[in-house]
C-alpha cells in the first residue's frame, strides 16, 4: 500500500468520508458532513484535513464550483478509492 494512502486512512474521519461516498457515489462536502454527523467547527477542521489527505492520496477527487464568494465542493470517489471501499465492504 502506498505511504500516502496509509497516512490518509489514519486520519480521524477518512473512513467515514470514504464509506459515505461509496454509498452515495458523489456529493457536496457539506452534505457528506451532515450524513456522517459532523456539525461542530472543530470536527469540521478534522474532516477537512482528512479530505485533503484523501485527495492527495488519490482516493477522492474534488471539483470546486464558485458562485460569487461561495465555493461548493463536489467530492467524488476515484477508481482507486472505489476499489478500496469495495474490498473493505466485502469482508
Amino acid at each position: 500500500m502506498d505511504k500516502r494512502v496509509a497516512e490518509a486512512l489514519r486520519k480521524q474521519y477518512a473512513w467515514d468520508i470514504l464509506l459515505a461516498l461509496y454509498e452515495q457515489g458523489e456529493g457536496v462536502f457539506s452534505e457528506i458532513l451532515q450524513r456522517i454527523g459532523i456539525l461542530r467547527t472543530y470536527r469540521y477542521r478534522k474532516a477537512r484535513e482528512a479530505l485533503f489527505a484523501l485527495i492527495e492520496a488519490g482516493l477522492v477527487s474534488r471539483e470546486v464550483e464558485k458562485r460569487g464568494a461561495v465555493e461548493r465542493w463536489l467530492i467524488k470517489l476515484t477508481e482507486r478509492g472505489e476499489k478500496l471501499c469495495r474490498c473493505i465492504t466485502e469482508i
